[in-house]
């Protein structure tokens, strides 16, 4: 087995794992974790595409490494205001900007830590 052919079976497999356990509720699809098994299947199964000239599947693991680098980048920003169910005019009332502020570091720790959604809803 050549080292072509083995990034290739490690790809699938690292892209397979990574599907299970999000079927399974072992991990969270807009995590890191997950994020970074699909980037790094994908480019395995690129490297194995490209040696065996095969363009198109090259093509569609190039797209899915884009993607899966946009989401893993999106991980390291933590929710975006629209993305938590914050009422901000209320907090800015109440505590003004700085509140605002407060309430959303404390729902990217929590999203840090697994206790809730990238949404900021409670993790079921």
């Amino acid at each position: 087995m050549t080292f072509f052919d083995l990034s290739g079976w490690i790809g699938g497999i690292a892209v397979a794992i990574g599907y299970v356990l999000v079927t399974l509720h072992l991990l969270d699809p807009a995590g890191r974790a997950y994020q970074m098994l699909n980037v790094f299947g994908a480019v395995m199964l690129s490297v194995t595409a490209l040696y065996r000239l095969a363009y198109p599947n090259m093509i569609i693991n190039v797209v899915w490494i884009v993607f899966g680098l946009y989401a893993l980048l999106r991980t390291f920003r933590g929710p975006a205001v629209e993305d938590c169910d914050v009422d901000t005019d209320q907090i800015t009332a109440e505590h003004g900007n700085d509140g605002v502020f407060q309430k959303l570091r404390a729902r990217k720790w929590l999203h840090h830590r697994g206790h809730v959604t990238a949404a900021g809803r409670p993790r079921e």
